[in-house]
């Protein structure tokens, strides 16, 4: 039964690695949307694939007859996180990072690892077998070459592991932040699935590390093992189903950023006549080349942008539309988004998401006490409203009316047909 148990893993483990390298070829293949991203994410994938590589040939035995590869793979190890941060930092930023020399210094803990492993890589094939097998016995049995594996090696990767976890998981949090600047819905551009996959990963080493701690003593090296090679392998089969099966949540991702560029006056603009801070029509280029200052825009002609907005939202009611965004309402207003944004910002002292939901939620209200939508779902109400998902109705109900939608049509009173008529004649 043991025989199988390895049999199975290491078919796995084969499959596993297949998946990651198909996944990097594709990746490099890719000749839209965000290159770069694709080419960290590439790296990445070749990492893993070198990682089950290294699970396979350890659990099918190869590593008896090939026993000078031992630990090649290690130092590949240190170039994951800063890797991934890369990636993370590629999609979430609006601006290209130029990838300078200093850059360069993400590498130096792959670099002395090399160093650390150093006493083991010299050692004679036979060695290295005896080394390395030594872990599942006793510590004191262990060389100096596997104590610098146990002891320097962790010194190394656990502080670069929660550095780079940080930056990464920061550079999330503020990407959804700048998208409820700019976006009226957000489901299908914010990156709470890359955040999952950021804490998931993060708890699955430090998981691992603490368990392999006292895994010799528990006689659970082997079942340790196993979790972590299939974490990694199904990470493979998720990643190859988001970034080629799920192409358009990447370009939604880059239309985003390219919002946040206009929004803060370093986009291109479309073709169209806005109005400068002193009201007088200006030139698309004029605004691209123009950055974004907040002394350009007057508190008088702020205050006014701020009325004709509200006039606006009133009369027109944009936010019934579901994809509403800051650009095709400062287009409305004949304004720029960035100065749109900075009356946002200044003036209404709100994000565009919360502003335009706010609109939305009083939508819903009305139609939650009308008796001509009685006959309508709380599914049917929110799409009525602008809003574009159930979750995202719910959530907004509950932050601007402080209760749920259902609860709401429950504690009021339906307005009549009639009173409905007379309401609107009235206004």
């Amino acid at each position: 039964m043991l025989g199988l148990s390895i049999h199975i893993l290491s078919v796995l483990l084969l499959i596993g690695s297949a998946q990651y390298l198909f996944l990097a070829i594709t990746l490099l293949c890719i000749r839209k949307g965000n290159i770069r991203a694709n080419r960290f994410l590439a790296a990445l994938s070749v990492i893993g694939a070198l990682a089950l590589l290294d699970g396979f040939l350890y659990e099918a035995q190869y590593y008896v007859r090939f026993r000078h590869l031992i630990g090649v793979v290690w130092p590949f190890y240190f170039l994951y996180w800063p890797l991934l941060y890369f990636y993370v930092r590629e999609l979430t930023l609006p601006k290209r990072v130029v990838f300078s020399p200093q850059q360069y210094s993400h590498f130096i803990p792959a670099f002395v690892s090399v160093l650390l492993f150093l006493p083991f890589y010299s050692m004679g094939g036979n060695e290295k077998v005896v080394d390395w097998a030594q872990l599942t016995l006793s510590l004191q049995r262990m060389s100096l070459s596997r104590l610098n594996a146990l002891y320097g090696v962790p010194l190394l990767f656990v502080p670069q592991k929660i550095v780079y976890f940080l930056l990464s998981y920061r550079l999330v949090t503020d990407y959804n932040a700048r998208i409820r600047q700019s976006f009226s819905s957000l489901e299908e551009i914010n990156l709470s699935w890359l955040r999952t996959v950021l804490l998931f990963v993060f708890i699955l080493f430090f998981v691992v590390a603490a368990l392999s701690s006292f895994g010799a003593s528990l006689g659970i090296v082997r079942e340790i093992s196993y979790f972590f090679y299939l974490s990694i392998a199904g990470f493979a089969f998720y990643f190859t189903f988001k970034t080629i099966l799920q192409q358009e949540i990447f370009s939604r991702i880059e239309i985003a950023n390219e919002a946040e560029r206009l929004r803060i006056g370093e986009g291109n603009v479309p073709a169209g006549p806005y109005a400068s801070p002193e009201g007088q029509p200006e030139s698309a280029g004029a605004i691209a080349g123009r950055k974004y200052q907040k002394s350009q825009l007057t508190d008088a002609r702020a205050a006014e942008i701020s009325g004709q907005l509200i006039d606006l939202m009133e009369s027109m009611k944009p936010y019934l539309n579901q994809e509403l965004t800051l650009m095709e309402l400062a287009a409305k207003l004949t304004v720029s988004p960035h100065n749109l944004s900075q009356v946002f910002n200044c003036e209404i002292k709100k994000s565009f998401f919360d502003f335009v939901n706010e609109y939305r939620v009083r939508e819903a209200e009305k139609l939650l006490l009308s008796a001509q939508y009685g006959h309508y779902s709380i599914s049917g109400i929110a799409l009525e409203a602008g809003f574009n998902s159930k979750s995202a109705f719910y959530t907004a109900f509950r932050k601007h009316a402080g209760t749920t939608p259902s609860e709401f049509r429950k504690r009021q009173p339906r307005t009549s047909s009639s009173q409905e008529d007379a309401s609107r004649i009235g206004n």
